[in-house]
């Protein structure tokens, strides 16, 4: 789950929240509510919606029992609730003050809560003025019975009115709003509502995101008696809701879905909340299994790629035509009316109050004090009045209409109107020629300003002298000009050697100190104090030093410093200084010293502005959410503007440390197996056929013949065994074609794969996989500790626990662990991904490894060329090997007779003729032998306890990833 600001808020919101506490009219009991509700903690939900009217309240009241009785922390959890229509008196419902304040109490009272995370006007009240509305909402935010305030089903203009008495009397305004939102129901969202995402950050919360189930597309052969739309108080919605033009857009849209692989109904949940200004979207579900498939659509987020957006706006056509300017809406203000939307009856006689009057205001109040006496004057008084005859002018309409009635001002009944071009209607200021004494003042005046500050550059003159300080001005020249500057192009195209050693910022130590060193990196970060001193932080490959810079005699001149700071961030510097360790520690760098600068120069420069900042795709989620609560909004930078820019990302220390890890566990699995007299080879990744089975392989024509790349060197390890090698090993690309968009697969990663010669048993295979991996481990927590230390800082995580001699447990040992943890599974099926986290949780608990093998696999899950068990025809001499609860390692003893896998092959439905060069290598006598597969990115994404292995990927390759 994905958890995203309320708006411009510091809230987190779950991506998918739930809100359906009535069904079709039947309520729901707290039974029933702490089911649902625990689902969708367990699948991450944290923003639980509600409102007054729900029930009648009862809606409340089973929500808040069914919390208390769960036993949740209030601080773990976003609730909110919505005022308006709270029961059949005339003041029961509406935005008045007294509904609001009323109405918010009795709703804590049936939540039994102390405060609710939000509160909302449910829908807009014409007759009651805004003001009194925002006031009674500041009012509830101001006793702590709600944290933010929000709206819904408001228009852009009443919201934008809101925020205008909000600015006006210093008032909290709305942070968000709940619109219906789904693909039939699309212009408040994406058009009507665009200027309010950036001019007040507003965020949304939408509902109906199915269309009262529509987008599920069991109404497209009619209505199923147990649907909403069969009850009686839901006919009239029916009536508009199933319409033939709906229906059959329902049916195209079913054939994306099937594509994609995945419920019509998921699709349109992450339509939803793949729009970047939706904070959560409201979910509904009255059953457990309900609200399971409704959270996989936080899944379906990825796959809809720009191509299959636009099918789907082929078929719905619904997308809204944006306006040529966001704020054409707001800007253009001739057919405002004076008084506000709300009401023609406003009790605070408030008029609407434009952009334009908060950016002038303050300067029309500095204004006021000297225009008030000018007003009075008899002969101004004709001017004035002369503006208000004007035909460009009218009584309301004059931007100078308030100097005839100060109190005006004062009441803050002003409305600016769009200014005209027309040069004629434009309000002159009245001229008046200033009399020849108040010109003698005022040159006496200015003459005294220019004695003043000759004096006082005189006086900065002196001092500069008196202390010894050279190039001080910035202006002058400056006799150190070649201690810094751009180094010249020729310099750098290998034009000499100078001799000139660096020193790497990962070596630099309290050893060094007084020591003068050169170093080179990149500018991660740069703060000028004042003119005279400046701060940079070099980093160079995941690592970095505090530079201090400042202005000396002979050393440092204010040119340089200014030179400096003016470095854009991510270009690569050379800087020469003196290493100093200060008394305290530095909290902003790796490295715990300081660079005194004396030169400092550019090698290259990068771009002025960067799609992503390093230090913001550096931060952890912990630090982000520690900002969030300290009320310090920091940039979340995604996943896939990770990606898009990926050569920015990599530059972070996390994924510095990420791929050196992944660097050592390469060479340690080179390094072992060449010390077990293993043999490396190099194997063809263009193949005639299918090396595993199936179909999901990538086709491609080579030469006018049929070929695919190969998923795994499986069976070109097999043929060097039967040529005699006895142990080989391959490192290299492995291509996956099938449409898996999970956290774990990619369609093209790094294989490490083994064979071998076995004399006795497929255990001689198991033995190796043991000696390996705690050896490999062993020395990655021995050599990698900078490294780690630096992924655990933005991806915390614990250490992995294995045994000095591994763990082995037969399937059946591992099926009979399940059975006793209550899970049922098929004894001759294949785990799940939840069914092994499951095992893995059981074997951590009962063995205290994360490491562990699981062997004697049946026979029907592993590809055709796996040994069969002598003991039983229906297991197999196979086996998985788990970190974490996850499998990073297949492996198992392989068939070497022809017949028995000609056999095997034909029933894994494969064409013998396209793998008859591999079988025909067993006809001239083959060994006895096995091996296993693993794939470097998943041992390293598991070994550090990454959440994607997209992490663990140079430049990933997924089904809808083919660049950087």
């Amino acid at each position: 789950m994905e958890y995203k600001n309320l708006g411009r808020s510091g809230l987190k919101v779950s991506q998918l929240s739930y809100g359906a506490w009535i069904s079709f009219g039947n309520q729901l009991d707290v039974k029933e509510a702490k089911t649902l509700l625990q689902c969708c903690r367990d699948n991450g939900v944290n923003f639980f919606d509600n409102a007054e009217v729900y029930a009648n309240g009862r809606a409340e009241e089973i929500m808040g029992q069914a919390i208390r009785e769960l036993g949740w922390k209030r601080s773990d959890i976003v609730v909110s609730t919505k005022i308006f229509w709270g029961g059949p008196g005339p003041n029961d419902k509406g935005l008045s003050r007294k509904h609001i304040v009323e109405g918010t109490k009795a709703s804590l009272k049936r939540l039994d809560m102390e405060y609710v995370d939000v509160i909302y006007c449910h829908r807009p009240d014409l007759c009651t003025p805004i003001e009194e509305t925002v006031r009674a909402m500041n009012y509830v935010i101001d006793k702590g019975w709600a944290f933010h305030w929000g709206t819904s089903e408001w228009s852009a203009q009443q919201i934008t009115e809101a925020w205008g008495v909000a600015n006006r009397l210093d008032l909290v305004g709305p942070i968000v709003e709940q619109p219906e939102y789904n693909m039939f129901s699309r212009h408040k969202v994406e058009s009507e509502y665009l200027p309010l995402y950036s001019n007040y950050g507003i965020g949304l919360t939408t509902w109906s995101p199915l269309a009262s189930g529509v987008l599920t597309g069991k109404y497209n052969a009619g209505v199923p008696p147990e649907s909403r739309f069969a009850l009686e108080n839901y006919k009239n919605l029916a009536s508009r809701s199933l319409v033939d033009d709906v229906l059959k857009k329902v049916k195209k849209l079913k054939p994306i879905a099937d594509e994609l692989d995945v419920p019509l109904s998921q699709l349109a949940i992450a339509w939803c909340a793949a729009n970047p200004n939706v904070s959560s979207v409201i979910t509904g579900a009255t059953k457990e299994y309900q609200i399971q498939e409704n959270m996989k659509a936080i899944n379906v987020i990825p796959m809809l790629t720009p191509e299959v957006m636009e099918k789907i706006d082929a078929i719905v056509q619904s997308k809204p035509k944006k306006p040529d300017s966001y704020s054409h809406e707001f800007s253009n203000r001739d057919d405002v009316p004076l008084e506000p939307i709300w009401s023609t009856r406003s009790s605070y006689d408030t008029w609407v109050m434009t952009p334009e009057v908060f950016l002038v205001f303050p300067c029309i109040l500095l204004f006021y004090g000297s225009v008030y006496k000018y007003t009075n004057n008899s002969r101004n008084k004709k001017i004035i009045s002369k503006l208000d005859k004007s035909k460009s002018a009218t009584p309301n309409k004059n931007p100078l209409c308030f100097l005839q009635n100060p109190k005006r001002l004062c009441s803050l009944s002003i409305l600016l109107p769009r200014q005209s071009t027309n040069p004629n209607t434009l309000p002159m200021e009245p001229e008046q020629q200033p009399s020849q004494e108040t010109s003698k003042k005022a040159a006496k005046k200015e003459a005294a300003k220019a004695e003043k500050l000759r004096r006082k550059q005189e006086a900065a003159a002196a001092s500069a002298a008196a202390s010894g300080v050279a190039g001080v001005s910035i202006d002058g020249p400056d006799p150190l000009a070649a201690n810094y500057g751009d180094t010249p192009l020729k310099d750098i195209q290998s034009n000499e050697v100078s001799g000139r050693v660096w020193t790497t910022v990962n070596s630099l130590t309290d050893e060094l100190k007084d020591q003068t060193v050169l170093i080179r990196g990149r500018a991660h970060a740069i703060r000028a104090v004042g003119k005279k001193m400046a701060f940079l932080t070099v980093r160079e490959k995941g690592f970095t030093v505090q530079c201090v810079m400042t202005v000396a005699p002979d050393l440092v001149s204010a040119q340089m410093v200014k030179y400096a700071t003016a470095i854009g961030k991510e270009s690569f510097i050379d800087i020469e200084g003196v290493v100093t360790v200060p008394p305290e520690a530095i909290k902003g760098a790796s490295q715990q010293v300081e660079i005194q600068v004396r030169k400092i120069h550019c090698v290259n420069r990068a771009a002025p502005v960067l799609p992503i900042n390093v230090e913001d795709a550096a931060r952890s989620d912990v630090e982000i959410e520690k900002a969030s609560e300290a009320g310090e909004q920091l940039v979340r930078v995604n996943q896939d503007t990770r990606l898009n820019y990926r050569i920015l990302d990599l530059r972070t220390p996390a994924n510095q440390g990420i791929f050196r890890v992944e660097c050592q566990v390469s060479n340690l699995f080179r390094q072992f197996l060449l010390n077990e007299d293993f043999v490396e080879i190099n194997t063809p990744k263009l193949i005639a056929g299918s090396s595993e089975g199936g179909a999901a392989v990538f086709k491609l024509d080579y030469k006018k013949q049929p070929a695919c790349l190969a998923q795994s060197p499986q069976l070109h390890k097999q043929m060097a065994i039967c040529g005699d090698f006895g142990r080989v090993f391959v490192v290299g690309p492995v291509f996956r074609a099938e449409d898996s968009y999970t956290h774990r697969h990619l369609c093209e990663f790094t294989g490490l794969d083994v064979e071998m010669e076995i004399k006795e048993h497929y255990s001689e295979v198991m033995d190796i996989v043991d000696r390996l991996f705690v050896g490999m481990f062993d020395k990655l927590n021995e050599r990698c500790q900078k490294e780690l230390e630096a992924i655990g800082k933005q991806y915390p995580f614990t250490p992995l626990k294995y045994l000095r001699k591994t763990l082995r447990l037969t399937f059946e040992e591992g099926i009979q662990m399940l059975k006793e943890a209550g899970i049922e599974v098929d004894p001759l099926g294949d785990l799940n991904t939840e069914t092994e986290r499951t095992l893995g949780k059981l074997v951590l608990e009962k063995y205290g490894t994360e490491f562990y093998i699981l062997h004697r696999y049946p026979l029907a899950v592993r590809p055709f060329y796996t040994m069969p068990c002598p003991d039983s025809e229906a297991y197999s001499n196979s086996f998985d090997v788990f970190i974490r609860g996850e499998e990073i390692i297949s492996g198992a003893q392989r068939v070497h007779v022809p017949e028995l896998l000609e056999s095997r092959a034909k029933e894994c439905g494969i064409d013998v003729k396209t793998i008859s060069t591999y079988i025909d290598a067993f006809r001239y006598g083959a060994p006895p032998h096995g091996g296993f597969g693993v794939g470097l990115e998943r041992v390293v994404m598991l070994f550090c306890a990454l959440d994607n292995i997209r992490k663990t990927s140079l430049f990933p390759r997924d089904p809808r990833r083919l660049e950087p």
